[in-house]
């Protein structure tokens, strides 16, 4: 039987990324709909309600605070198995388009940094003696530029650490990521 890399053509990097965002929105949608189905209809897990039952027993904590530690683990629950789905979606990358997409994650951080780091070389500052309103207006214009680079590269080091993690939960080697499919 032949490999899939074989029979499937090489993904550009926009492909693999368009890839990757519509895992993650597909993610982030089936968890708001779980989440809502959760508060509108609650079904909890066998051992989420065992735990329970013991802090009844124990007399721990309030009915109310019960509550919210059972939305709160059958919740986190929920979200183990979101991230479970998207692993395995993770795993019909292929090694190479994994480390591409993990490297073209870091070359975005790397640029927004950059763009950080210039922009504090060129801090205007205002002068002790007054200041008129251009000089006011460019310092402003100046902060909300550092302000907007700050946010960039604070995305881009989410949107990094999720790329590294979610390669770090497909947990299986190489080889068996990509035999998977065909067997």
């Amino acid at each position: 039987m032949s490999d899939q890399n074989e029979t499937r053509p090489t993904r550009t990097l926009p492909e693999i990324v368009r890839a990757y965002r519509t895992i993650k929105r597909e993610k982030e949608e089936m968890r708001t709909a779980m989440w809502y189905a959760l508060l509108r209809e609650p079904r909890f897990d066998p051992d989420v309600l065992a735990d329970d039952a013991n802090l009844i027993d124990r007399r721990m904590l309030s009915e109310e605070e019960r509550e919210k530690l059972k939305l709160e683990r059958q919740w986190r629950k929920l979200c183990d198995a979101t991230d479970a789905i998207e692993a395995k979606a993770f795993s019909m990358f292929t090694v190479d388009e994994r480390e591409e997409l993990k490297q073209h994650a870091k070359k975005l951080v790397d640029e927004a940094h950059a763009l950080c780091l210039r922009l504090q070389e060129y801090c205007p500052t205002l002068r002790s003696d007054g200041f008129d309103t251009d000089e006011l207006s460019h310092f402003e214009r100046w902060y909300g530029a550092q302000r907007d680079a700050m946010k960039r590269l604070s995305r881009r080091w989410d949107n990094w650490e999720d790329v590294d993690n979610a390669i770090e939960r497909t947990g299986e080697a190489p080889d068996v990521a990509q035999s998977e499919v065909v067997n």
